[in-house]
């Protein structure tokens, strides 16, 4: 079954659900932002947690601000930080988002998650990945 067994590899409609969405999105990037618009179309209400630790290499704040900008028109879009990394969030502070479902790309993340709560996986959209892009103040 390979990297996905246990884990849905596909979105439903899910018209009356909530679904949290969380990563780091070190930098937010054009398939995180496909990701959500995907997600605000398939689920009532859509929780976006950004991850804020020290490990980052753009600032929290960075993420939160392009996705408030980039989603202001969308009524059903929540963006938060969080400092609990969803690969060890306890089911206490997962329930207090009020979610039905989980959404990542990250196996590691879903598979705990999968112990708590249904989940769903997502691919990366377009094979894009935000983690590959370099750090500009770095070249």
């Amino acid at each position: 079954m390979g990297r996905k067994e246990n884990v849905e590899n596909t979105l439903k409609p899910h018209s009356v659900s909530t679904i949290l969405f969380s990563g780091r999105f070190d930098p937010p990037g054009a398939s995180h932002i496909a990701t959500i618009t995907r997600l605000h179309h398939e689920f009532k209400r859509v929780i976006v947690v950004v991850l804020h630790n020290k490990n980052r290499r753009w600032p929290a704040d960075f993420a939160v601000q392009i996705f408030k900008e980039v989603f202001y028109w969308c009524k059903n879009v929540e963006i938060i930080k969080n400092t609990t990394h969803f690969a060890e969030i306890e089911k206490k502070e997962l329930d207090s988002y009020g979610a039905d479902y989980y959404a990542a790309g990250n196996i590691r993340v879903l598979k705990h998650i999968a112990q708590l709560m249904p989940v769903v996986y997502v691919d990366r959209a377009y094979g894009l990945s935000s983690s590959r892009y370099k750090d500009p103040v770095q070249e």
